[in-house]
């Protein structure tokens, strides 16, 4: 009689009955001899512990083939290996085989352990500005995340109160990116505070975006007679809006004025012909709004104007600059690096024109026409005009 040199075998999963999970694992007990019919020859026997879904091999043993082997199995983690395989490994010499009489696997279980409770989400709110003109934007940007990580693609809701309201109202619905970013854009018309809000949180961010009035305000100088118009948003009839005037380095009152039905202002005022002021207007902050004030106006300020073209290798540049400065001089710049430098120099026509041309290497170059300011009037740039030479 003669036996094959190698066999294994391998045990189905071991697990505990549904509705319950495994608690510890214990111990595993197998008994093996060696059947030798002639009385000579030898074998030998193991024993491997496996996870049942990953293979892994967890424990491992040589069989004792004269009685029980026992293998501890009491550090194998239930929660990460909740199923077992045992897989048994034979050689013999041709003359006698390993034989496996019985196996035992001891483990308790239990209830199963319910996971650990999620981490509370983190949410943050912020606004790309603190306050905002009337009629502008502000992005309101976030992020969502729990235990540190981004949480993707989930609804965070925002609301909003304006000044004088006595609760949040639904607002919009952002979504998070895969970073657990989101963000909205708000057009507040009040100062408002904003809320935001997820499932679970138990203190939802907020953030205050303060409104300020929008002022405008124009003038134009014709002889000593000079024109002041504005508005005021949003609608405030028979609003104060205050003028000013720089002098000495620092604002003072001009005049004051109170908004029309319409929320507009006029007013007539002498200015010198010959002289530069520097205006703006303002008006006082109310319940609902910021103090506002208007962009400075210039009286008067230059304009300057400047086309390019190319033709082979010669660039014409013209231009008119207004009002009329017949026979005053225009300086063209040309960009190098970050800052722009002399190029020309020329005087204007009768008609306050100028036009020059020049022959360049090739390249890429950005011009400007630039007006320097006289005594009663500001200085001007034209738009920068770039030409490609080739």
């Amino acid at each position: 009689m003669s036996f094959s040199s190698t066999g294994s075998a391998t045990t189905n999963p071991i697990a505990p009955p549904a509705g319950t999970a495994i608690t510890t694992w214990t111990s595993l007990t197998v008994s093996a001899d060696l059947f030798a019919p002639g009385g000579a020859g030898s074998g030998t026997a193991d024993v491997k512990v496996l996870d049942a879904n990953t293979s892994e091999q967890l424990a491992a043993a040589a069989l004792n083939l004269n009685g029980d082997t026992a293998v501890n199995l009491g550090l194998i983690s239930p929660q990460a290996h909740p199923a077992l395989r045992v897989a048994f490994g034979l050689a013999s010499d041709g003359q006698a085989t390993p034989v496996l009489t019985s196996f035992k696997l001891l483990y308790n279980s239990g209830a199963p352990v319910p996971p650990p409770p999620l981490p509370a989400p983190a949410l943050t709110l912020s606004a790309s500005a603190p306050t905002v003109v009337f009629g502008r934007q502000a992005a309101l940007t976030g992020t969502l995340t729990r235990g540190g990580a981004p949480v993707p693609q989930q609804a965070v809701s925002l609301l909003s109160q304006e000044v004088g309201a006595s609760a949040f109202a639904p607002l919009v619905s952002a979504t998070t990116e895969a970073a657990g970013a989101y963000s909205s854009a708000v057009r507040p018309v009040k100062t408002t505070t904003y809320r935001a809000s997820y499932a679970g949180m138990a203190a939802e961010p907020t953030v205050t975006v303060g409104v300020k009035h929008l002022v405008t305000l124009r003038v134009v100088r014709r002889g000593t007679r000079g024109t002041f118009t504005g508005m005021v948003g949003p609608r405030h009839p028979r609003r104060v809006v205050v003028n000013e005037k720089r002098a000495s380095g620092r604002w003072v009152k001009f005049a004051t004025l109170k908004t029309n039905s319409r929320s507009r202002y006029s007013t007539v005022k002498r200015l010198k012909r010959l002289a530069k002021y520097q205006f703006r207007a303002r008006t006082a902050a109310d319940t609902d709004h910021l103090a506002g004030v208007s962009k400075v106006a210039l009286v008067d300020r230059q304009k300057a104007s400047l086309t390019a073209s190319v033709r082979a290798r010669t660039v014409t540049l013209s231009g008119r600059v207004t009002p009329n400065h017949a026979g005053q001089p225009v300086v063209i710049k040309v960009k190098k690096g970050s800052s722009f430098v002399r190029f020309a120099r020329m005087r204007l026509s009768r008609r306050s024109t100028f036009v020059l041309k020049r022959k360049l290497a090739r390249g890429t170059y950005a011009f400007r026409a630039d007006r320097p300011s006289d005594r009663d009037h500001f200085p001007a740039k034209s738009p920068v005009r770039i030409v490609a030479i080739r």
